[in-house]
């Protein structure tokens, strides 16, 4: 190696030490480089258990599976299927009114035996709605011949629609205003 060499090897490696390190990583730009690693990691575990085609599905039914890994609580398989919708330059779609929260044709009550809340409009055309239990509303369709059902003389009404009940609250006790 000539003299020069040696001089601009040395010059190279003085300067290269001398200079201001490049500033730290901010912590939300760490995190995000973190969780984007986990989340290639989940979907390449997913593409070998065969899972493809997000590119070509529609809003709606990628927001279906969206809402139930949001129920499911990984916030990993979350922020893939959000990557998905943006990639596919899709919203969110809106939520469809929960279970319980929307009338059906009475037909489609089925064999299920539980309690729902069944309701149609009466002679008077006013809105009627009880609680009662499929069994209950077979029995009352198996005994009325023209499908009638009493209330009270006044109020003769046919159940044409039920929803299922809300789901209860989690903490089984009364509110203390309620016991009073």
């Amino acid at each position: 190696m000539s003299y020069d060499e040696i001089i601009r090897t040395g010059l190279a490696a003085a300067l290269q030490a001398h200079s201001p390190a490049e500033p730290a990583q901010h912590a939300d730009d760490t995190a995000v480089d973190n969780f984007a690693r986990t989340m290639k990691a989940k979907l390449a575990q997913k593409r070998k258990e065969g899972r493809s085609g997000w590119q070509s599905m529609n809003a709606d039914d990628l927001t279906v599976i969206l809402r139930q890994h949001v129920e499911k609580g990984d916030p990993v398989d979350v922020a893939n299927l959000c990557m998905m919708l943006s990639e596919n330059g899709q919203r969110i779609a809106p939520a469809e009114p929960a279970q319980g929260e929307q009338w059906q044709s009475i037909e489609l009550v089925g064999d299920k035996e539980r309690l729902i809340i069944i309701g149609s409009y009466n002679t008077k055309g006013l809105w009627c709605a009880e609680v009662w239990h499929t069994q209950y509303l077979r029995d009352q369709q198996a005994k009325s011949a023209d499908g009638f059902f009493m209330n009270a003389p006044h109020l003769e009404w046919v159940p044409t629609h039920f929803m299922e009940l809300p789901t209860a609250p989690t903490t089984g006790q009364a509110n203390e205003a309620d016991t009073q």
